[in-house]
């Protein structure tokens, strides 16, 4: 297996290869495995939260026992996830020719009937 790049190719068996489950791969996806990706991309916001707050930390290792974060004396304090204030700006006017023609709503607007 080349761990190299094309230029500069690094050869090793595959018996001493490991691939990590969630790990990026570069090939073409199956249909099936498209789907389940849209699927999982397709969250809601509360699933996302819940699989940081849970798989999430497991999976790289954060939940305790991490000899690296254990030599720089890190540690998570705290599984739950943080909230920032946040507001909703308005949309700007569209104009076209020096005169306005739409509001945006939603992050679009509708040019219909416009010369």
């Amino acid at each position: 297996m080349n761990v190299g790049t094309r230029d500069k190719p690094s050869y090793l068996p595959m018996e001493v290869c490991r691939v990590r489950m969630g790990q990026p791969a570069k090939a073409k996806l199956s249909g099936a495995q498209t789907t389940e990706m849209l699927n999982f991309a397709a969250l809601r916001p509360h699933q996302n939260a819940e699989l940081i707050t849970g798989q999430g930390i497991d999976n790289l290792n954060l939940g305790g026992g991490n000899p690296t974060l254990a030599r720089f004396m890190l540690a998570l304090a705290n599984k739950e996830m943080i909230t920032v204030p946040g507001r909703i700006l308005n949309g700007p006017d569209v104009f076209y020719k020096q005169k306005k023609i739409a509001k945006t709503a939603f992050g679009s607007w509708n040019m219909r009937d416009i010369q």
